[in-house]
């Protein structure tokens, strides 16, 4: 069967040949013929992976066998590709090595992920922080353990030099109780609790807040309306309204709550500990033992556990967890108000009120066993909770701990 393609002829005109597709008629003298060179074109084309006829090249002949022209093709070798390495050619990763560095590498991904999405879980404004009132009582039970034992290491003996001035603003009976063995370790007791609500479990606390701790007290006072800094928002009603308070609320006891919560949440990291803010924490340990050193018995061994950073240690993340809630936790030795202003307490409120047996405990009772009912000493605060972790029911109050007192 033959086929017909165009050519041109001498005079440049447009003429139709035709061929075979037997090369039995073609010579060797014919390889300048349109039909020779029809027949290179399409071997060009079609065969891209043998060596075209050009002539004697090598591994073809342009005839063969009764003078037919015949094609032998030459096979060129695969050719190694730049991602075909091997370790042991060329000293090169292997693909075994590369499928598993991908294979840590998207482990690794899929960790990040998941520690971005426990972030992000953790700062939903839906989820609320819930601890529980009985694991909140162990571990206000286990601070006041250890300040207890801390106390009966440190002041075994009366002091051969004190001074009533020492526990201004305590008690009146003072004296009394220095010479008692038993109710002279309560003396230091009640300045060490005094110590930590003033500067721990009030809003001149947030030590687990770290260097974020004067913006997040100022924003409690503003919230809160407890300072004058709010009035800063009218220049003029500074000046013509000298108020030492501001009455109203900027947010409701919800919204403070929920955005104490939150905010305390964010601040505490899921593995944060108290230690990590050591300069607050070294800083308040040094005031409090110069506080007690004066007072301590001669021959103490400062190394002796627990110390006064254990314990604020342990106080600082009790903070920390009530905070955390969106519960009310009031931590007082005298009036809920100390959590804001301690200054306002005054030596009526501290000692010679009434016995009350909702929130006072007795820690001992006197050589003289009487028991009238008057509180002369308060030794630690009274923990007590409003509200629940949902943030409401406000009016709802619960007391996790009662405040140790003495009675005369």
């Amino acid at each position: 069967m033959g086929f017909c393609f165009r050519g041109e002829n001498e005079n440049g005109q447009r003429k139709k040949t035709f061929g075979t597709r037997s090369n039995s008629n073609i010579s060797k003298g014919d390889h300048g013929s349109p039909s020779s060179t029809f027949r290179e074109s399409v071997r060009n084309q079609f065969l891209p992976a043998t060596k075209r006829h050009t002539g004697d090249q090598p591994g073809m002949s342009s005839v063969g066998e009764e003078g037919e022209e015949t094609t032998q093709r030459t096979f060129i070798p695969l050719q190694p590709r730049p991602w075909m390495t091997y370790s042991h050619d060329h000293g090169q990763t292997s693909a075994e090595d590369i499928i598993d560095q991908q294979r840590r590498h998207i482990e690794d991904l899929q960790h990040r992920l998941k520690e971005a999405d426990d972030d992000l879980q953790r700062f939903r404004p839906e989820r609320k922080y819930h601890i529980s009132d009985d694991y909140l009582w162990v571990l206000w039970d286990d601070l006041r353990y250890k300040i207890q034992t801390h106390t009966n290491q440190r002041f075994t003996t009366k002091p051969k030099e004190w001074s009533l001035d020492q526990f201004c603003g305590l008690t009146d009976q003072a004296a009394e109780y220095m010479d008692n063995p038993i109710t002279r370790g309560k003396l230091f007791e009640a300045i060490i609790w005094k110590f930590l609500v003033e500067n721990v479990f009030s809003l001149d606390g947030l030590v687990w807040s770290g260097s974020a701790h004067e913006h997040l007290k100022y924003l409690s006072c503003i919230f809160l309306g407890t300072s004058i800094a709010f009035l800063l928002i009218s220049s003029v009603y500074l000046v013509n309204h000298r108020l030492d308070r501001v009455k109203t609320r900027i947010l409701s006891r919800e919204e403070y709550n929920a955005w104490r919560a939150k905010s305390a949440a964010m601040l505490c990291l899921p593995d944060r500990n108290a230690e990590e803010d050591g300069g607050r924490i070294t800083s308040l340990s040094s005031e409090l033992n110069q506080l007690l050193q004066r007072s301590q018995s001669y021959g103490y061994n400062a190394n002796s556990r627990p110390n006064i950073s254990e314990i604020l240690v342990d106080a600082v993340n009790i903070d920390m967890h009530m905070k955390k809630s969106r519960a009310e936790y009031h931590v007082y030795m005298y009036r809920p108000i100390e959590y804001r202003d301690f200054s306002m307490i005054s030596d009526l409120y501290t000692h010679g009120f009434e016995f009350n047996p909702g929130t006072d405990q007795e820690n001992v009772t006197t050589a003289g066993g009487s028991n009238r009912r008057r509180v002369h000493l308060v030794v630690s605060p009274v923990v007590l909770k409003r509200g629940t972790a949902e943030g409401n029911l406000y009016n709802h109050k619960i007391v996790i701990s009662k405040r140790s007192v003495l009675c005369d």
